[in-house]
């Protein structure tokens, strides 16, 4: 079976290796193609944690298929088609999320 691109919305706090705040939660919109789901949320959480993220939450998930062409937004489809070139791609939201959300 053919890997499929997966994009996934979680929450992840930033280590001191990131351009972040050491401990403050953003919100992560990361890319990562796999073979299926199980995978794809476990190379999704080794993608961004080698980048400097702990205590990784995936909160949504969703399979985009084989190609990034039905995504309209600019950012997230140069995201998803630089995933499907290498090993993922994540999109970091700039503003804190409060430790109580």
């Amino acid at each position: 079976m053919a890997d499929q691109l997966f994009m996934f919305l979680a929450l992840g706090v930033a280590e001191q290796s990131t351009d972040y705040r050491p401990g403050a939660r953003h919100a992560l919109m990361i890319f990562v193609t796999a073979s299926s789901l199980q995978a794809a949320r476990l190379q999704a959480v080794e993608f961004v944690s080698r980048r400097g993220w702990c205590a990784v939450d995936l909160r949504r998930e969703k399979s985009i298929g084989v190609d990034a062409s039905g995504i309209s937004d600019d950012i997230l489809k140069a995201a998803a088609e630089t995933a499907m070139q290498s090993d993922g791609a994540v999109i970091v939201y700039a503003e804190e999320v409060p430790a109580d959300s």
